[in-house]
């Protein structure tokens, strides 16, 4: 009995002829509110993982770049207690073979080490500091291959002498200058850190508002395709059966 009244109730209302048909220029309009929409969204979106991608990629290079500097810095302490300590080994050597052995080493570490402190030195903010190691370092090189020459030339009791007198001290300020080009490195990588950060500053608020946007316009075209199709029926003149 139900079933058979909502029956009646149905084809009634189906038969009944709407006062508000929805025009077509309507659909259209809506539909290209809602391509509109989803293009706008997908740009967005492209450009949301750009500049993600960007960003993430400069902080893996500034990663790389502040932990190259810092393995190069560590590893020129290395080579300079390996120039010193080949140095002394030069002078206790028993043979030419480890005497040639000694000054090899002391010779190639040396070497390196003027290069790692070349290539820190171009960094902005260290150029002072590395060339004040650069003039030490060579004036321990020095130092040292006056001590090398004479144990070379049989003057062993000369060259202990002159590896205390002098090679000692000019070792001692060679390994303070590192210190403190190693200080004003990590004072120059903090200062990198920051500029860096302010830099990026202004990409991570273009992605926070590209995570908005599409929210927004999703919402903005809801309203313009309601408004849309709602232009017709506040100039309706009747009621619209459909409406129920």
């Amino acid at each position: 009995m139900l079933s058979h009244i909502k029956g009646r109730l149905s084809a009634n209302l189906l038969a009944t002829k709407s006062s508000h048909p929805v025009s077509r220029a309507s659909l259209y309009v809506a539909f290209v509110l809602a391509c509109l929409i989803a293009f706008l969204s997908a740009l967005f979106a492209l450009a949301q993982w750009r500049i993600s991608e960007n960003l993430a990629k400069a902080q893996l290079v500034r990663a790389r770049i502040v932990e190259d500097r810092i393995f190069t810095s560590a590893n020129m302490a290395s080579q300079q207690a390996n120039a010193h300590r080949a140095t002394l080994n030069a002078l206790l050597s028993r043979d030419s073979n480890e005497f040639a052995e000694a000054e090899a080493l002391r010779r190639s570490n040396l070497q390196s080490y003027l290069e790692s402190a070349r290539l820190l030195g171009t960094s902005i903010g260290l150029h002072e500091a590395a060339e004040n190691l650069r003039v030490l370092t060579a004036q321990y090189e020095e130092l040292s291959a006056q001590v090398v020459d004479l144990f070379r030339e049989g003057r062993r009791e000369d060259a202990l002498d002159l590896r205390e007198r002098r090679l000692r001290e000019a070792f001692n300020r060679w390994q303070q200058a590192h210190a403190n080009f190693s200080t004003k490195l990590a004072e120059t990588e903090s200062d990198q850190t920051k500029d860096y950060e302010k830099s990026t500053a202004s990409a991570r608020r273009w992605l926070d508002g590209l995570l908005i946007a599409p929210f927004v316009l999703i919402v903005l075209g809801i309203i313009a395709i309601a408004a849309t199709f709602g232009v017709e029926r506040l100039g309706a003149k009747a009621p619209d059966a459909w409406s129920r």
